[in-house]
């Protein structure tokens, strides 16, 4: 069994901070994921994700192409 891991993400871009939020909790409990976002406004959004590996690579990829109405510049990973 793999054991569960937690990633920081600074994702940098433009974003509608509401939009952008709810859309990454959405995913997150789709893909079973505990995500704390600790800061959102129009150009960074900071989160953990907590979660089995795969899962939270799965949100990263989906972060990285974001909603329509987002603009994701880059994804930094801590």
């Amino acid at each position: 069994m793999q054991q569960l891991i937690t990633q920081h993400m600074k994702i940098v871009g433009q974003f509608q901070e509401d939009s952008f939020r709810n859309w990454v909790m959405h995913r997150a409990k789709i893909l079973d994921l505990d995500v704390k976002i600790k800061t959102a406004n129009s150009s960074l959004v900071e989160l953990s994700a907590s979660g089995h590996p795969i899962l939270v690579e799965a949100l990263e990829i989906a972060c990285s192409l974001g909603p329509l109405e987002s603009t994701v510049e880059s994804i930094q990973i801590n």
